[in-house]
């Protein structure tokens, strides 16, 4: 008979919500597994007889309640001053012998567990864990307990464990339990269930203790495996961790898809699923998901609690998708009432930050609320562990039952930063935006999708301030209406710790937009990308253009953390302040820019022009003097050193950019050629280091590299070594006598590596033009437009170069040669130890040198090979004169002075010695049939067992 399991599907913001309903065949023989029980009790001495009370009564009790069978395997940890696991069954929990007693130490447990949880062999996978962790005495490891906890927990993630139910008791025997590290277990669970802390008083009888925790636990008898196909899902909706298996368990389970599966089956079973044609609305959450919202809350709660880092960016992600889910809600009943007549005239900013405030004015039932009232409540740290049981009981959270929680701790703030930031910048900017009155943006760039400018975004955010809202407003919010207009890009969203790294994959030039268009759209649209008109191209991130000057220095002068947290969001999709993510955003889009305008003169349309001329401009007060420290490298004394590679200080195209406009701008004298070339070559080292740096044989790969661009083909030339025991040539007498011609299909291999090197070359001339004062604007489209095409011809000018081939494999070679920057940049100087590449004479010399050491270092491979095969020979020969010699004495002789062949001498030195284990086994052989095989071999062995090593004074042959 099948089970007849049902799922309803229903899509939310991100992915699909599923309902599942899992009923077990009664009239099957298979019945889903038990849990197996996992006992973790404190026997300390403060829990006196109670400890044996609980192990051998109570707790077998409660399990048999559980309908466990007398014979289930279960394990038990005992922890006090020591920690100890033990295999036993629920009837052999009832035999136990003496207990012992000491300290409370807890931090063992995590470590003692977690074998149990994944162990070293397990053939089949386990249903699962039932935890009742129990304890009543103050731990005196609280920290290093917190700490091993949350190390466990991380363990598991993704591990085959199965369900896991984590429950607490507190036994109350009249001190103050540990809380803190008596719940650090409780955040191993992943069932989806409430997660409690139970209270247990001393003098509570034997049954009501059996009662009130079989009543905790009976929801963690048994379980069962969902398996889907054609998609993954998530126990918890903020959760990262994703699987295509998953334990349920009878009655009604929450799952969270990625994408609609193709199949759904429970122990084999099918199950029906019906996808509804529907989004989940609040009305929809409220109705079908409170229980579950409630245990997500008891969790959340746990985890503020644990108040480790780890358990508390759980809680923080929490908020962030909860946050996410209600604004997506808002945005779905906002687009209903903006389709009402009485809308049609409203701006989309306007009608955005109309939203806003309602959503706003929601916030005293808003789940976002309730777990942020958790998050920011910083007091339950100072609650003493009474309270802090009491808090984790409680279930119901209201604003004001948190305000009186709140008020049994320590005070201090539990604000956010971020959120914190953008207010006081925004209080800042409304304060002076009597700045800005002077700018008609009547004629400035305007997004496609907002309708509005940059500086109507400006005055959205300060209108905040106005409607007295701006304290209930996050910082995703505030960022949703801070409509600062640029043009959209493509770009590789990570995580990039140091923006310096960031690059624009393509620039999209036919439309102008904000980055909070981009994050409002993702939540109108459930997820996706807006994208360009017409090209229905995907946007990833905007780089702000301002046209007006005073614009950006408004910006720059009251909200720049707020530019550098939009700059974030557009880069990595967090909200971080990381010095200088806007000012590298805008160096990769000049960067790309001086891409598309020198590509062959393929896309030099005005509006292209245009934005590389804003994006020039603007880039000074962008990022203000962060780059002061490159003007130095203009200096053109110490850069007149002619073979000296010029002086960069290990820095490339983005970050000389800064210092190239200022050297241009002021008309200084510097050697922009020479620049040039020490940008081109350190621009091809950090393009194909990228093949070794991350190559697993790290040194290997760099020699196989530079045999390759050469086609070094050793089965044809390979320095010749001599024979076994006759002498070779110095190193320095090698002769060369190789071929020193590059293999061009190789090296055109590498070069495909470094297609973008070349773009440098327009930089000099594009920048030129763009820093003119005596010529305005349209003259500078009309002569960037007008440049001839850049050539092979017109890059090596740039460069100062004869030949641009040639010049590019001698920057291949300096990056196989040079591969670490102390090899290319003296610590103690600063200054370049390589050659400039343009340097004829020095280019000669470097192959030389680099060709010579290529098959030097083959030859030095065959000499050791060549040193190990006459080891071996000698070996042998020491081994054969030490067997064969006939007396004591001439054996005695041997030892001293060893064997001699051509110039090589060999003799014992130690038992680490390979000759010495090669007469080792020669002389401890079997004797057999009485027969001697080695003459005087007792003798031998005797002389060779009390011999002094190395073989300086051996002793007198035995008589």
């Amino acid at each position: 008979m099948t089970v007849l399991h049902e799922c309803k599907i229903l899509k939310t913001y991100q992915g699909y919500f599923a309902q599942l309903s899992v009923v077990a065949d009664k009239a099957n023989d298979r019945k889903p597994a038990l849990l197996t029980p996992v006992l973790v009790v404190d026997t300390s001495g403060s829990m006196g007889h109670h400890a044996a009370r609980l192990i051998k009564t109570v707790l077998p009790d409660v399990l048999t309640n559980l309908s466990y069978p007398p014979a289930t395997p279960v394990y038990l940890i005992t922890y006090h001053s020591t920690t100890k696991a033990q295999l036993l069954t629920v009837e052999g929990l009832r035999g136990l012998g003496r207990i012992e007693q000491g300290g409370t130490y807890m931090a063992p447990v995590p470590s003692t567990l977690l074998p149990i949880l994944i162990p070293e062999k397990q053939t089949d996978p386990s249903p699962g864990f039932l935890i009742i962790t129990i304890s009543d005495g103050e731990i005196f490891d609280q920290e290093l307990t917190l700490k091993n906890a949350e190390t466990l927990a991380e363990s598991i993630k993704g591990a085959p464990v199965g369900t896991i139910r984590s429950h607490a008791i507190r036994f109350d025997t009249g001190g103050q339990a540990d809380t803190r590290a008596l719940s650090s277990l409780l955040q191993l669970d992943n069932s989806g269930l409430p997660v409690e802390l139970v209270s247990l008083h001393q003098r509570t009888a034997d049954n009501e203790c059996v009662k009130t925790i079989a009543e905790a636990v009976s929801d963690s008898g048994s379980t069962m495996t969902l398996s889907l196909t054609g998609s993954t899902l998530r126990r918890f909706p903020w959760a990262a961790e994703e699987s295509t298996t998953l334990p349920v368990h009878e009655g009604q389970n929450t799952l969270w898809l990625t994408s609609l599966p193709s199949q759904m089956t429970i122990d084999g079973e099918n199950v029906k699923m019906t996808v509804e044609d529907a989004t989940l609305s609040r009305e929809t959450f409220q109705r079908l998901l409170t229980k579950p919202f409630t245990s997500f809350l008891q969790r959340a709660r746990v985890l503020k609690v644990v108040n480790t880092p780890t358990s508390l960016s759980e809680v923080s992600r929490m908020v962030d998708y909860f946050d996410g889910l209600e604004r997506s809600w808002d945005v779905q009943e906002s687009l209903l009432e903006e389709s009402a007549p009485s809308a049609i005239h409203t701006t989309p900013l306007e009608k955005r930050k109309n939203r806003l405030k309602k959503h706003i004015s929601k916030t005293a039932t808003s789940l976002r609320n309730q777990f942020n009232a958790i998050m920011n409540d910083s007091k339950v740290g100072a609650m003493n562990s009474s309270q802090q049981a009491e808090y984790l009981r409680n279930v119901d959270m209201t604003k004001n039952t948190a305000r009186g929680l709140a008020r049994r701790g320590a005070d201090s703030s539990g604000a956010f930063d971020f959120d914190e930031t953008c207010r006081k910048e925004i209080r800042k900017m409304h304060e002076n935006l009597s700045e800005l009155e002077e700018i008609d943006d009547s004629n400035h760039l305007v997004s496609f999708y907002s309708r509005a400018t940059t500086l109507e975004g400006i005055k959205t955010v300060c209108n905040l301030v106005d409607e007295e809202i701006l304290d209930q407003c996050t910082t995703p919010q505030i960022l949703e209406l801070f409509n600062i207009v640029g043009i959209p890009v493509d770009a590789p969203v990570g995580d990039f710790p140091d923006p310096m790294s960031y690059r624009i994959n393509k620039v999209f030039l036919d439309c102008y937009v904000s980055l909070s268009d981009v994050l409002v759209y993702r939540v109108e649209s459930g997820g996706n990308d807006l994208e360009t008109p017409g090209t229905r191209q995907p946007i990833v991130n905007v780089i702000p253009i301002f046209e007006d000057p005073r614009l950006v220095q408004f910006l720059r002068k009251h909200a720049p953390t707020m530019m550098e947290y939009l700059a974030s969001v557009g880069m990595r999709r967090v909200v971080v302040d990381v010095s200088m993510t806007s000012g590298y955003s805008v160096l990769s889009a000049i960067w790309k820019m001086v891409e598309v305008l020198g590509r062959n003169g393929e896309d030099r349309s005005e509006r292209a022009v245009r934005v590389f001329l804003h994006l020039i401009d603007q880039l000074p007060v962008v990022v203000g003097g962060y780059f002061a420290h490159t003007y130095s490298l203009l200096d053109c004394g110490v850069n007149a050193e002619e073979g000296r590679a010029y002086h960069l200080m290990n820095n490339g195209v983005t970050n000389m950019m800064v210092a190239v406009l200022k050297g241009l701008r002021e008309g200084g004298l510097f050697f922009v050629e020479k620049m040039m070339r020490g940008l081109y070559t350190f621009e091809v080292w950090q393009a194909v280091r990228k093949r070794y740096r991350g190559s697993e044989v790290g040194a290997g790969e760099v020699e196989r590299m530079t045999e390759g661009i050469w086609g070094v083909d050793f089965g044809k030339w390979r320095v010749p070594v001599t024979p076994l025991f006759e002498k070779d040539v110095e190193e320095g007498e090698v002769q060369e006598e190789w071929p020193d011609e590059f293999d061009e299909g190789y090296v055109g291999e590498l070069l495909k590596d470094c297609w973008y090197v070349d773009f440098l070359t327009y930089i000099p001339k594009l920048f030129s033009i763009a820093v003119q004062t005596d010529i305005d604007e349209d003259e500078k489209v009309s002569l960037i437009k007008n440049l001839p095409p850049f050539d092979d011809s017109v890059k090596a000018s740039v460069l100062g170069v004869e030949s641009l081939k040639e010049f590019t494999e001698c920057c291949l070679v300096q990056a196989l040669v040079y591969t670490t920057k102390k090899m290319r940049v003296d610590e103690e100087t600063g200054l370049p130890l390589l050659p400039d590449p343009g340097h004829k004479q020095g280019r000669e010399e470097l192959y030389r040198k680099t060709l010579r050491e290529v098959y030097l270092r083959r030859w030095r491979e065959d000499l050791k090979e060549k040193t190990r095969e006459e080891d071996r020979v000698l070996g042998e020969m020491l081994r054969d004169a030490l067997v064969e010699a006939q007396t004591v004495d001439e054996f005695v002789r041997v030892l001293r002075e060893g064997v001699q062949k051509g110039t090589r001498t060999s003799c014992l030195k130690g038992p680490s010695d390979e000759v010495f284990k090669v007469v080792e086994a020669a002389f401890f052989v079997k004797v057999e049939d009485g027969t001697e095989k080695i003459p005087l071999h007792a003798e031998k062995l005797a002389t060779l067992i009390t011999a002094s090593l190395p073989f300086e004074s051996i002793p007198e042959p035995l008589p």
